[in-house]
């Protein structure tokens, strides 16, 4: 630390030093919110990503089901018409 010399007086020194002081504590709190802000931010991210995985999934699930659920319905209207799968695999 500087020592106070003739030209700044003890007064001065003292209200520079209560504002360097107060400027720290200012400091450490916002770094603080920051630090918490930055967590929140990064969970809220982490669950975004793991949200957007469960969407991919569950849409995977849909397209199979949705796929299956046209291949039951074509089979059960051929059958309904007496066409054979074997004629159709025979047509492809």
């Amino acid at each position: 630390m500087r020592t106070v010399d003739s030209t700044v007086s003890p007064e001065l020194f003292a209200r520079l030093w209560d504002d360097y002081v107060h400027a720290t504590r200012q400091y450490q709190l916002a770094k603080h919110v920051t630090d918490h802000a930055e967590a929140a931010h990064t969970a809220a991210y982490d669950a975004c990503e793991a949200a957007h995985a469960e969407e991919v999934t569950a849409g995977r699930a849909v397209v199979r089901a949705s796929e299956a659920l046209q291949a039951a319905s074509d089979a059960a209207f051929l059958a309904q018409h007496g066409i054979s799968p074997e004629l159709i695999r025979h047509l492809s």
